[in-house]
């Protein structure tokens, strides 16, 4: 898998060498109904930040952070709640699911939307 993924970014984003990549869940793309092959490069460059954020740097940030982009113009909105955090309202479900000296991902339980309005449920939160 690093080597697959090290080929793709180095390809894609050059002498940028750290990633945070944010991973959507496989059902994320049926459910947002992303059909077309020509959309998976927008969308992944909104789910990689340009540096190693683990588990540990993530519940550290302080509410309201904003993460930096591979897609001109989109950041990452973290918000804080007990034990959680959520990536512009969409849910952080596999923390470190990866992670080596160059890339960390993160499993997602959505597409990360800029539009997307923070859903808290009190059960959750």
């Amino acid at each position: 898998m690093a080597t697959f993924l090290d080929a793709q970014l180095s390809t894609e984003f050059g002498d940028e060498r750290k990633f945070t990549i944010f991973a959507p869940l496989d059902e994320a793309f049926a459910v947002n109904g992303v059909r077309n092959i020509g959309d998976y490069s927008t969308i992944f460059r909104k789910h990689v930040v340009p540096k190693l954020i683990t588990w540990r740097d993530l519940i550290r940030l302080p509410n309201e952070s904003l993460l930096p982009t591979f897609s001109d113009g989109f950041e990452i909105n973290v918000t804080v709640s007990p034990r959680m955090r959520f990536l512009n309202g969409v849910l952080v479900a596999v923390p470190d699911m990866f992670r080596s000296d160059l890339v960390v991902v993160h499993g997602i339980h959505g597409l990360l939307d800029s539009n997307r309005v923070e859903q808290c449920h009190s059960a959750m939160c």
